[in-house]
């Protein structure tokens, strides 16, 4: 299965309406990606995302091609109030909730393109997503509830509830980190997050530290990245 029909699977499973927006060039005798670097077209509630599919190994290779090649689509992308995300797929050593190939989804965003250092005007996190990630992070999991309490209307709009209940299974799900964090329930270094043991099998709240020596040396590079703009 290519990594674009595992993407699609996901999207479809999880309720999103999604579609393959890759085409063949017959002049090019090439494939094409809408506005160069779209694979995949999701609508998810009441954003808009465009994907591309790829391999883990080829995710930073795909970055860099969107913010340098097609950086001019996609900054009108996410200036119409659009979602860009990379999905590489990777098969495991062990499985987790039964599944041994997981993406590693990297969002494109305004700051990678020079549009603003503040992501706060991002439509991915604009205000009524944060309601819903924070009730939801606070231990809300009724996607009707979410979506009332966050004005997304679901009275009026079903596709505000599929994306509360969408977004509860993105939260909900295990996902591998760069390097391990520290649970401060548990008193454990974790791989991956939400615990297994704590936020999914006891319930309780997320907490979680970013320390130790991958931290460090990260930090390091930060700072010298800081100092270098500055200088």
């Amino acid at each position: 299965m290519t990594p674009t029909a595992r993407t699609l699977k996901v999207l479809r499973d999880g309720g999103c309406y999604a579609t393959h927006e890759e085409t063949w060039d017959h002049y090019r005798k090439r494939r094409r990606d809408l506005l160069g670097f779209i694979d995949i077209l999701c609508l998810s509630g009441p954003y808009t995302v465009g994907i591309q599919a790829t391999t883990s190994g080829n995710v930073s290779a795909r970055v860099k091609k969107i913010c340098n090649e097609r950086a001019k689509p996609a900054r009108a992308w996410l200036e119409a109030g659009n979602i860009i995300e990379v999905w590489g797929w990777k098969k495991y050593a062990k499985p987790i909730n039964g599944k041994w190939w997981r993406p590693r989804i990297v969002p494109v965003t305004r700051f990678d393109l020079g549009l603003g250092h503040s992501m706060v005007n991002a439509k991915l996190i604009d205000r009524d997503l944060r309601v819903v990630m924070v009730l939801a992070a606070g231990g809300v999991k009724d996607p009707e509830k979410l979506a009332s309490a966050a004005k997304l209307h679901p009275e009026k709009n079903a596709g505000a509830v599929d994306f509360c209940r969408r977004l509860l299974a993105d939260i909900d799900e295990t996902v591998d980190t760069k390097y391990k964090v520290f649970c401060e329930n548990c008193q454990r270094w974790l791989t991956c997050v939400p615990c297994v043991d704590c936020n999914k099998g006891k319930n309780l709240p997320l907490r979680f530290q970013v320390r130790g020596p991958e931290w460090e040396k990260d930090k390091k590079r930060i700072d010298a990245a800081k100092k270098a703009k500055k200088v």
